[in-house]
C-alpha cells in the first residue's frame, strides 16, 4: 500500500490518501489533523513516524491498519517542533532526528525518541578530531557540542553497522559532504539502560514512563 498525507497545494490538505499497488485504486479518507509540509518520516512497526513542520509538537503518526492520523504528545527534550525539511532514521525502536531549516540558529543537536514510551533526549555527538573538529561546530552553554545545522538532506542507519550517515543538502559546499556518526557504543548503553528499566519495574511494580 502507498500512503500520502499532508503536503501544500495553496493549503494544508488533511486528507489521508492510499493506494492499493494491485487494484491501482485509491482511497480518500478524511482526517482530523491538519496537513504539515516538509517534514520527514520513518516507519516503525505497523505505523508511520513523522515530526516538525509545526509550532504545537507531538509526533504525527499514521496509523496504517486503522487508516487513521492523529498526533501523540511526547516527553523530554524535544527538538523544536517549527522546523522544515530535517532527517529522520530509525535503528530498532530509536528514531534519530537531526538538522531542519530554522533561522534562529545555525546549529543543532542530534535528538533521539524512544518510539516506546515516546520520550526525547539528546544524543552528545563528539568530533573525532580527524574528519570533523571542534571548530566545525559549537559549544552550547551546557557543554555539549552542537553540529552544524543541514536541510533538505539524505539520512539514513546502516544496520549492521550501527552508523548513521548524512548526505547532500543544504547548504551547499563546494565538497558533497559525507558525514558519518558512529552509534554502535550509544546503542549498547541505551540497551543496557532498558534492561535497568526493566529490572527496576519489575521489582517495584511501578512504571517509569508514568513519572516522564
Amino acid at each position: 500500500m502507498f500512503y500520502v498525507w499532508g503536503g501544500f497545494n495553496g493549503q494544508l490538505p488533511t486528507e489521508l490518501h492510499i493506494l492499493d499497488p494491485q487494484t491501482k485504486i485509491w482511497e480518500m479518507i478524511p482526517q482530523d489533523v491538519i496537513g504539515r509540509k516538509s517534514i520527514p518520516y520513518v516507519v516503525v512497526d505497523d505505523k508511520i513516524l513523522s515530526y516538525g513542520g509545526n509550532k504545537s509538537g507531538g509526533m504525527l503518526i499514521v496509523d496504517m491498519p486503522q487508516k487513521k492520523v492523529y498526533v501523540r504528545i511526547t516527553t523530554g527534550a524535544s527538538p523544536p517542533s517549527r522546523v522544515l525539511d530535517p532527517g529522520m532514521t530509525v535503528y530498532g525502536k530509536y528514531l534519530f532526528y537531526y538538522g531542519g531549516r530554522d533561522t534562529t540558529t545555525n546549529h543543532t543537536f542530534m535528538y533521539v525518541c524512544d518510539t516506546e514510551r515516546y520520550w526525547w533526549f539528546i544524543m552528545h555527538v563528539l568530533p573525532d578530531d580527524e574528519t570533523v573538529s571542534m571548530s566545525d561546530g559549537i559549544v552550547c552553554k551546557i557543554g555539549l557540542f552542537m553540529l552544524p545545522r543541514l536541510h533538505s538532506f539524505s539520512f539514513l542507519c546502516e544496520q549492521r553497522k550501527r552508523e548513521l550517515y548524512v548526505f547532500l543538502g543544504a547548504p551547499e559546499k563546494d565538497q558533497v559532504p559525507i558525514s558519518v556518526v558512529q552509534i554502535y557504543e550509544p546503542i549498547s548503553i541505551l540497551n543496557m539502560r532498558d534492561d535497568m528499566l526493566c529490572a527496576f519495574e519489575g521489582d517495584t511494580g511501578l512504571k517509569v514512563s508514568a513519572f516522564l
